[in-house]
């Protein structure tokens, strides 16, 4: 099953963690690793010019870990992936 933002499509597997941008963009310590992934090139902009709402982050077995910053809010992509897996708890 996979998770599909604008130009990416995302193993759910893969997905560590789906957060809300306002909650997360709070602690100066995240909006330092924000920044820090955008300067090392690990933050993706799927938003295609809207206001970002949620961020999704995932490390994979073959590659390091990315962030994907998403304008669908945590709901919505939660939801998303619950229609393809009904049967999995997924803890996101």
């Amino acid at each position: 099953m996979r998770l599909r933002l604008p130009g990416f499509s995302i193993p759910a597997n893969d997905i560590v963690g789906i957060f809300d941008v306002d909650a997360i963009t709070v602690e100066r310590t995240t909006r330092d690793t924000l920044v820090r992934a955008q300067t090392d090139g690990f933050l993706c902009d799927c938003c295609n010019g809207e206001l970002p709402r949620s961020m999704v982050l995932v490390c994979a077995k073959t590659q390091s870990a990315r962030c994907y910053l998403a304008a669908p809010n945590t709901v919505t992509l939660r939801k998303r992936i619950e229609i393809q897996m009904p049967n999995s708890s997924c803890g996101y």
